[in-house]
């Protein structure tokens, strides 16, 4: 896993696009307007790392959030006020799961210290074969021992099953030719 320290110029970036443009358009769990940002710093974030062109949020955007080459890539990126730890889980709400992405980059973004961990790289298929169903009303136990009770069905995976990044340029090889 790597961390980057979020530009201010970024956050600010991400608050405005939240506030105008039209996005968390699924039928539920779009997520407040704190967690679309937190979502969208981390879009900003891996697009300027990559030399991408940041998301425009025209409409809806298919389920993904980049493209390279015939890669399709979902950034999904959970808030937390720790730091990213192998144990953590990543989770895609199920109704996601019929989206035309064909990978997924996850990404933990410490609200506390404004720090963007990338926590690993995973095609959709690897995903679907090691991720963990959970249906709705499930308690999952956190590892820090708290309890969560899902809102809706959802696949999780830890950050230790994911393909690891160990730095920028390793992001752009992974990306690129995995």
């Amino acid at each position: 896993m790597i961390t980057i320290q979020i530009h201010e110029q970024t956050i600010i970036d991400a608050t405005v696009y939240v506030d105008k443009k039209k996005i968390g358009n699924r039928k539920s769990f779009n997520g407040n307007r704190k967690n679309q940002v937190v979502g969208i710093c981390a879009e900003f974030m891996i697009a300027d790392l990559l030399g991408l062109e940041r998301p425009k949020g025209d409409g809806f955007d298919g389920g993904w959030d980049i493209q390279i080459g015939n890669k399709l890539i979902d950034i999904k990126t959970v808030g937390r006020t720790s730091k990213a730890k192998p144990e953590h889980w990543n989770n895609v709400i199920g109704q996601q799961i019929e989206y035309k992405n064909t990978h997924y980059l996850f990404c933990a973004l410490n609200t506390y210290n404004r720090l963007l961990t990338i926590c690993g790289f995973i095609t959709k298929e690897d995903f679907l074969a090691k991720a963990t169903y959970n249906k709705e009303g499930d308690v999952i136990i956190r590892s820090d021992g708290s309890e969560l009770t899902l809102g809706a069905p959802n696949y999780g995976i830890q950050n230790k099953d994911l393909i690891q990044i160990n730095s920028i340029e390793e992001l752009k090889e992974i990306i690129i030719f995995k």
